[in-house]
């Protein structure tokens, strides 16, 4: 079952690679804004969330070994201590500016208030006290001793170094989770989005525990008990679990939890006392009775569960009730190594079969050239070996041909079309997966991303901000994702850019839509390279619109422009030049009064027209009048 596993592991990631993602609108006036939106998604998947390769193949081996798989969808935030320059002077020069606000009417918040006592408090040594509680309030993360020693440091020297924690990861996070050991779901739940409750079991470092008073804002207090006594120690549940799984999988690199931290995040729909319903978020330890780390309504505006189950196959409505490959194909596989072990041990006997000699008179060696002296050769000899069997190569292969047919192999041309739907199937279920995945990454973006880092992205400041409302992240536009499994035979690729040339030519009506067409075009052939040589379609537009307008005032000025032979939209060209002269009197008058600009304007047109008209003839060669 490995060698089938791994090479639709491979199919997967290849239809991960090459599907397309795009952001659509649900209102005429979104196409600009989800064209972006689809840039902005397709650059935080490929250049940020870094472990998504990794992440998608793990839950692709979940899925078809086990037979499902969750995959998470978290917004991470990353802390790292570093240092922060203090001056003495800077902060008078702030504390000052504050104290002309306040005096101009402007209110200041504590920590303005705070900022505006502290440089008189610093310079005071009498004032020690009341200046490290002040700055306490400043500065909460850095311990008392530390604050003692950088208060005396700016009264003798004017400047010193203080450790402040700042984020170096503040994105959407793909995780993949085997059910029941990384992730548990109540058993009766059927659907993952109505589940009563979810729990994730995540094991942690020290240094990651402590982080997560900063980035997740997890309780101080919980974490020092965590801390001492709880290292190392994890749920009987859990390593029971542990334990099956090992047996299950030999490991040279089993996890060793002696220095790690058990946590369980729990998500749970209950209600309020008025009865009305929420996700709640709380962060625990089993063991750790006087509190939990973190409790509250989760703040992602979507509103789901940030997980996303994908199954191999629905066998009744229970999430759990799926089979993996191994569970389906294990009696098939028992079977191919009963016939393995057959040929194997008839080779074996053959090679050395047992041998039979005398009753106390055993010989001294048995092997090839050894000779055996005896008066009765009939005491002597080999045992006859197994007659050769050819019904165990044919049971095995029709095993495997049942196998292969089974998992959507193509055996003759008899299942190739089965073989090809089964195959599409597979990976209209994985994209599916990924549809959701890439839906909630975008919502995340949504609600956090910074709208400098959107425009950054998309190189316009003027554009629609990314941030927007909670009402607008739930509904507001929908992820699509596709690909075609045939797409990855050569023959079939070729055969579909033909006919698409023979439509582009048979359409004298203007019924397809090229643009669209030179899409699927690089879709098929590679659609990262279509996303490289491609440029919007209403951006390219534009582009020969502008280019036409900036030729039509050399022609102004009697400059003789010529067409070029390919490559240029020239319908689109020609409309430019007409529309210019019925719209622009002053133009009119410049054509009929300057014999030079009648010339050279005359002969720009018929040039678009001798192009237009060479199209269409083209057309009439190929396909008749």
């Amino acid at each position: 079952m490995d060698k089938y596993i791994n090479e639709d592991v491979a199919f997967l990631m290849v239809v991960s690679d090459r599907m397309r993602v795009m952001v659509n609108g649900t209102e005429s006036n979104d196409a600009a804004f989800a064209h972006r939106a689809t840039n902005l998604l397709r650059w935080m998947k490929q250049t940020q969330m870094d472990e998504i390769p990794r992440e998608r193949r793990l839950g692709a081996n979940y899925l078809l070994e086990r037979g499902s798989v969750v995959f998470g969808v978290f917004w991470e935030r990353q802390a790292q201590l570093g240092y922060t320059t203090v001056d003495l002077e800077t902060m008078r020069a702030m504390a000052m500016q504050l104290q002309l606000s306040a005096a101009e009417g402007e209110e200041l918040d504590e920590a303005q208030q705070l900022m505006v006592k502290l440089p008189a408090l610093i310079l005071d040594p009498a004032m020690e006290k009341q200046a490290v509680a002040v700055a306490q309030q400043v500065f909460p993360t850095v311990r008392v001793s530390r604050l003692q020693t950088a208060i005396r440091e700016l009264r003798s020297k004017g400047v010193t170094r203080l450790p402040r924690p700042y984020l170096v990861k503040d994105r959407p996070t793909l995780v993949a989770l085997a059910p029941n050991e990384d992730i548990f779901i109540p058993p009766d739940t059927t659907d993952i989005r109505t589940a009563r409750g979810i729990f994730r079991r995540e094991l942690l470092s020290e240094t990651q525990l402590l982080e997560r008073q900063y980035t997740h804002q997890w309780s101080r207090k919980w974490i020092k008990e965590m801390l001492r006594t709880q290292r190392g120690r994890m749920s009987l549940e859990f390593d029971m679990q542990s334990l099956r799984t090992a047996a299950r999988v030999t490991s040279n690199g089993l996890l060793n939890t002696e220095k790690l931290f058990e946590v369980v995040h729990c998500y749970r729909r209950m209600h309020d006392a008025d009865g009305v319903p929420g996700l709640y978020y709380t962060c625990f330890n089993p063991h750790v009775t006087t509190g939990y780390a973190y409790h509250s309504l989760l703040d992602y505006d979507h509103g789901e569960y940030p997980f996303i189950h994908i199954e191999r196959e629905s066998r009744s409505r229970l999430l759990d009730d799926a089979r993996g490959y191994g569970e389906v194909a294990f009696t098939w596989q028992q079977q191919i190594k009963t016939q393995w072990d057959a040929r194997v041990d008839r080779a074996s006997l053959a090679t050395l079969p047992p041998s039979y000699y005398p009753s106390g008179m055993a010989p001294d060696k048995w092997g090839p050239g050894v000779q055996i002296p005896t008066i009765s050769p009939e005491d002597y000899g080999f045992m006859d070996i197994p007659k050769y069997d050819p019904g165990s190569q044919e049971v095995e292969e029709s095993v495997r041909r049942f196998a292969d047919e089974y998992f959507g192999r193509p055996v003759d041309e008899q299942n190739a079309v089965q073989s090809q739907v089964m195959r599409q199937d597979l990976a209209n279920n994985w994209m599916e997966g990924m549809r959701r995945i890439d839906t909630q990454v975008f919502q995340l973006c949504q609600q956090f991303l910074p709208d400098e880092i959107y425009f950054r992205v998309v190189g316009s400041s003027q554009a629609k901000p990314l941030r927007t409302t909670r009402e607008e992240i739930q509904g507001e536009f929908d992820v699509t994702v596709g690909f075609n499994v045939g797409d990855m035979d050569n023959e079939v690729v070729t055969a579909k850019l033909g006919l698409i040339e023979k439509a582009l030519m048979m359409d004298t009506t203007g019924r397809v839509d090229r643009n669209h067409a030179l899409d699927v075009i690089f879709e098929l052939i590679d659609p990262n390279m279509g996303e490289r040589i491609l440029k919007p379609a209403l951006d390219a537009s534009q582009a020969e619109i502008e280019d036409e307008q900036t030729i039509f005032a050399k022609l102004m000025s009697g400059v003789d422009v010529d067409v070029k032979p390919e490559g240029q939209a020239y319908d689109l060209r020609l409309k430019v030049l007409e529309n210019i002269f019925a719209t622009n009197p002053l133009a009119q008058h410049a054509y009929e009064q300057n014999e030079r600009i009648r010339e050279v304007t005359d002969k720009r047109v018929k040039q678009l027209q001798f192009q237009l008209q060479q199209r269409e003839n083209a057309i009439i060669g190929r396909l008749g009048a």
